[in-house]
């Protein structure tokens, strides 16, 4: 598990299941932190406790669980942690990652994920929702405002556009968060820290407990292990699984992740930035 998740068990007395689903379970305790319990299939992540099982015990939304710093109790299972094997989320610095391979890699995945923030970014046709196709271009506009303050070193503009951002879109972790995840990862690993610690401070308290979770945490430097296996990549083919890999997390969440964080690259190695977003659908 996450160094994280085993300060949370330290410091959590009174705990419920937020959520559960098939491969995770979101436990929430009296401060409002939240940690997930993961099938391995999921793996190592700053909130995540990785239990060898294919499929989670079955677990009611509510239930209260017992929490103490050697193992978690629910009615229908006891999890052990004093022996758990400890996970450093936090990246690793990214001195000799070929950022325009990762772009042009990137770009071609996210051709088949019409249905995440890759739609108004790349331009593909449109879905035959005019819901999703409003609320993607929404998010989308919303998400050039950051851009263009990120490359404006602008601060207020930033605290503004972010604020217009976080908590928007569809999902468990809604859309808007999700880029702003990826962006977020970007900052960090171009050494823009104190932008993304802004950005961070700014959204996760503006959106859902597990969202605003994973945000504080990836404004701390700290994700998952797709994103650090992206980092360790040391040929083209290792730098696409970790890309495939991010981006079909989720229904749209890793798509829209690394729309952001993909958008943020080149934002940053732009001297003048643009970006295309489609304002009428078919």
């Amino acid at each position: 598990m996450a160094e994280d998740v085993a300060n949370w068990l330290n410091q959590s007395q009174h705990v419920h299941v937020l959520n559960r689903f098939d491969k995770a379970c979101n436990l929430i305790n009296e401060h409002g932190a939240v940690i997930s319990i993961v099938t391995a299939e999921i793996g190592n992540g700053p909130l995540n406790m990785v239990l060898p099982v294919p499929a989670l015990p079955p677990i009611t939304e509510g239930t209260v669980v017992h929490c103490d710093h050697a193992q978690l109790i629910a009615p229908s299972w006891v999890i052990h942690t004093d022996k758990a094997a400890l996970w450093d989320a936090t990246l690793p610095p990214a001195d000799n990652v070929q950022f325009q391979t990762i772009i042009q890699i990137a770009k071609q995945v996210l051709r088949g994920y019409p249905d995440s923030l890759a739609q108004p970014y790349l331009l593909l046709p449109a879905s035959e929702s005019r819901f999703q196709n409003t609320v993607l271009r929404h998010i989308a506009e919303a998400a050039a405002l950051v851009l263009k303050a990120i490359a404006n070193y602008d601060d207020v503009a930033l605290v503004a556009a972010v604020t217009g951002l976080a908590g928007k879109g569809f999902g468990l972790t809604p859309s808007g968060d999700d880029w702003l995840l990826g962006c977020l990862v970007a900052l960090h690993l171009t050494k823009r820290h104190d932008q993304a610690q802004l950005m961070a401070q700014e959204s996760s308290s503006r959106t859902t407990p597990l969202s605003g979770a994973i945000l504080h945490m990836a404004g701390q430097r700290k994700c998952s292990q797709p994103w650090h296996a992206l980092v360790h990549a040391k040929t083209t083919e290792q730098t696409r699984t970790a890309i495939k890999i991010i981006a079909r997390h989720g229904h749209s969440s890793g798509a829209d992740a690394l729309t952001g964080f993909v958008q943020m690259l080149e934002c940053l190695s732009q001297p003048t930035f643009t970006t295309p977003i489609r304002t009428e659908f078919a």
